[in-house]
């Protein structure tokens, strides 16, 4: 399989070189596929996710704050409501930055501008976490008539504003206690504006920069404290920024809940295919609940993507099932002391262990009285047939991967 001419070189037209040319035709497509079907609300939402791969590749990373730590770092922007996401962009090391006109603007409002141009003109609102924030970012955003909220260092803007843990000012100030500053600035066309700069003190002091939403609202949020729950002032401004931050998050939940599984694929750019793949798959689901509007429960990623499959190859595959009907479907202890996973469980993305399985499909099951909770995944699984059959083949897809393991380990 491959995205692309295996003769293509990595040189484009214009003598530029992409180091991910391999998968780069691809994601466009599904890009522009992406804007044509979806519009976007008012608010997005722009961050990193790290994508796991320890195959050969120049443009490698290490990250120790993420779960993967080693794999190809992404800039993803989505729907901040929905967790849609609109665009992708592959770091490649100096070759992410070679696009931008100006080679002295801070690489990270370069990344913010590549993933924000199809929303030039728009009037919407970018929310970034405090790695993109900067006076720089406003200007440029300003430019392409866009509006920024965000969190920001305390070295990025002046020295004036700013709040010292040793100061009395810090001392002074009460748990929900808030400053707010004018920065006035000016855009590359020479024009003056001003943004608002809100410092509040939680455990410590937040700094939020926006040209959006007025600093001075204050409402209400708990915290821990004092042996229990206390309640607190907050600006609004940093409510809408917790509300509407976390879009890259939900998408990566949603993706990571029911991925495509990979084994022993070492070539970068077949990860970065499936990861696309999942992404495509996510943002259908949103597209589907969005149209269904209220006619029904919404779906989720796994329902979702079990009616995908049934849809391209078919509701049932009973060919290599062996017809059980003389034995009937009834519950029974695993022989052994050791517990088995639960198939149904685990095709929902859970881990579940129980000592009981079905006599009739010879697949484990949590049944009412198992575990901590009462829950029976042996009625849920014999509710439908084609269900049933899905849990057949995967329990036996798990059993042939745990076979391949062990003769790994002997030889």
């Amino acid at each position: 399989m491959h995205c692309c001419d295996p003769d293509q070189n990595a040189t484009s037209d214009d003598g530029e070189y992409d180091p991910s040319y391999k998968i780069l035709e691809f994601k466009n497509s599904l890009e522009k596929r992406w804007a044509a079907l979806f519009v976007p609300h008012q608010e997005l939402s722009l961050d990193e996710t790290l994508l796991r791969a320890f195959g050969r590749m120049k443009f490698k990373v290490r990250i120790i704050s993420k779960a993967a730590r080693y794999g190809i770092k992404l800039y993803v922007v989505t729907d901040a409501a929905t967790a849609f996401v609109m665009g992708v962009l592959v770091y490649t090391g100096k070759y992410t930055y070679s696009d931008t006109r100006s080679e002295s603007t801070k690489k990270t409002v370069q990344v913010v501008q590549q993933l924000c141009e199809p929303f030039r003109g728009s009037h919407r609102t970018v929310y970034v976490d405090r790695f993109y924030s900067s006076v720089d970012l406003l200007k440029q955003l300003e430019d392409m008539q866009l509006y920024t909220t965000g969190t920001i260092l305390s070295n990025r803007i002046p020295r004036s504003m700013t709040i010292a843990k040793s100061s009395r000012e810090f001392k002074a100030m009460n748990r929900g206690d808030s400053v707010s500053h004018v920065l006035t600035y000016t855009t590359t066309k020479g024009e003056r504006k001003q943004a608002g700069l809100v410092a509040w003190k939680d455990r410590n002091i937040v700094y939020c920069i926006t040209n959006d939403t007025p600093t001075a609202p204050m409402d209400e949020c708990k915290r821990r404290g004092q042996g229990g729950i206390v309640t607190i002032k907050r600006p609004q401004v940093i409510t809408k920024y917790n509300r509407h931050m976390g879009g890259v998050d939900l998408a990566d939940m949603r993706r990571l809940h029911c991925h495509s599984t990979i084994m022993g694929q070492n070539r970068w750019w077949l990860k970065l295919f499936f990861y696309l793949l999942d992404v495509g798959t996510s943002n259908a689901l949103v597209l589907y609940n969005e149209a269904m509007n209220g006619k029904q429960e919404p779906y989720n990623i796994v329902d979702f993507k079990n009616k995908v499959v049934e849809a391209l190859v078919g509701p049932v595959l009973v060919d290599d099932i062996p017809s059980d009907q003389s034995v009937a479907h009834c519950m029974t202890n695993i022989s052994g002391a050791e517990r088995q996973r639960c198939t149904y469980c685990s095709l929902r993305g859970k881990v579940a262990r129980t000592r009981y399985m079905c006599k009739g499909c010879g697949v484990p099951y949590c049944c009412i009285g198992s575990g901590k909770t009462d829950k029976d995944c042996f009625a849920s699984a014999h509710e439908n047939e084609g269900i049933r059959e899905i849990c057949i083949r995967h329990y036996r897809m798990q059993q042939t991967n745990t076979r391949k393991d062990l003769l790994k380990k002997r030889r």
